[in-house]
């Protein structure tokens, strides 16, 4: 199978599959990355000797956000709900996969990349670096499962805050509040990432208890759900005025989780 990509390098250490995306120093998502990361996984799902997968970005950003050509490109409904779709599909097959996926996080976060770091089974990141889903700073919504993940890891009233208002958080924010797993230096980034990877393998840890759309714990009772709802409304109707973004982020948070 294929492993020779145009934006993203591939390499293979000790059983683990390390993936960095390029080119720097945006590192977009574009059709050409979710189809290139698309095969990469299956080919590392399909290898008997690769027992779990590094995700990484290269220079001083992880993954940013969807490239602006792709959505100038969009003209219909259609075509935007293809788009998203397939962006959908990408992420579960990192996080539904077979093996662990870790997310070595090496710089800024943002946007569909925060969203493809959600659906990884571990997050770690380099000090003095930003994460956040800024959607609505751009008049869109996450589409990738930001809405829906993202409560289930910080809980519901903070990642209505973050998507809503489209918020940036440094990373040790973000490790105080259960959005990454660990800190890292960017010399020992590469370490701390191969070493989660060999305690899934290990068995030490199991991968399928990390998936993120399984996790519950942090999600509110229905009461307490409307009653955050019903505040956050309160807050768009005073904040959002004249914009549509944030409601509609609001709804869909509010649509995907209904059901829990």
């Amino acid at each position: 199978m294929k492993t020779d990509y145009q934006t993203i390098e591939i390499s293979t250490a000790e059983g683990i599959a390390l993936f960095f995306v390029k080119p720097p120093p945006f590192n977009r998502v574009s059709k050409r990355l979710i189809e290139d990361l698309t095969g990469a996984f299956q080919w590392a799902y399909g290898e008997t000797g690769i027992r779990a997968i590094v995700l990484g970005g290269t220079g001083h950003d992880f993954i940013g956000g969807t490239d602006i050509h792709d959505l100038r490109n969009i003209r219909n409904r259609s075509d935007c709900m293809d788009d998203v779709l397939e962006g959908q599909r990408f992420v579960r097959t990192i996080e539904m996969g077979p093996k662990p996926v870790i997310a070595a996080i090496n710089g800024d976060c943002s946007r569909s990349g925060l969203e493809v770091a959600l659906a990884c089974h571990y997050r770690i990141a380099v000090r003095d670096s930003r994460m956040g889903l800024l959607d609505v700073r751009f008049g869109l919504i996450p589409g990738m499962g930001g809405t829906q993940r993202l409560p289930r890891l910080v809980g519901l009233r903070r990642a209505l805050e973050m998507i809503t208002e489209g918020l940036d958080i440094p990373v040790e924010q973000a490790k105080n509040i259960g959005l990454i797993d660990e800190l890292a230096t960017p010399e020992n980034l590469l370490e701390k990432a191969t070493s989660a990877a060999r305690q899934f393998v290990a068995g030490r840890v199991n991968f399928r208890m990390c998936v993120t759309r399984r996790r519950t714990e942090k999600l509110p009772s229905a009461a307490e759900r409307r009653k955050i709802i019903t505040d956050f409304r309160e807050r768009l109707e005073k904040t959002a005025e004249g914009y549509t973004a944030p409601w509609k982020a609001l709804e869909a948070v509010e649509r995907g989780l209904s059901g829990n």
